[in-house]
């Protein structure tokens, strides 16, 4: 009855709760400081946590290139392209590989991503839509 429908409801919400990714209003990457998360809201959500491994691994990969996406890692960038013009190198390549690198690891992060999240979704009794749902 009406019981067993408020149950429902209330379980369905919160397995849409469940099912948000995490930090819907963060992220990182070109869209400066943690702004391209609710990009994800235009995803199934079976795709949303692969999205949002492959944009959070992503600013630890291009301090290089794009500094200002995460500034607490930009002492490390530093060191290290300090020492590499120590021993003569030019420090923009190794900014340019270090991307390049990163975007494949990037890359490979999200397709385990979405290769973990049906298991987990399976484990914890959570239904993950392949249809885009876009609330306003």
């Amino acid at each position: 009855g009406a019981a067993q429908t408020a149950s429902q409801e209330s379980s369905r919400a919160k397995n849409q709760n469940q099912c948000r990714s995490p930090g819907q209003d963060q992220g990182n990457g070109l869209f400066l400081l943690r702004r391209d998360s609710p990009l994800g809201r235009f995803l199934p959500e079976k795709y949303k946590p692969s999205y949002y491994a492959s944009g959070a691994q992503f600013c630890h990969t291009s301090s290089g290139i794009f500094p200002h996406i995460n500034a607490g890692e930009l002492f490390i960038w530093l060191g290290i392209a300090k020492g590499i013009e120590q021993l003569g190198l030019n420090s923009a390549e190794l900014a340019l590989r270090y991307l390049v690198l990163g975007l494949v690891l990037n890359f490979l992060g999200g397709w385990v991503t979405d290769f973990i999240t049906p298991w987990v979704a399976k484990q914890q009794g959570v239904t993950l839509s392949s249809e885009v749902k876009v609330q306003a």
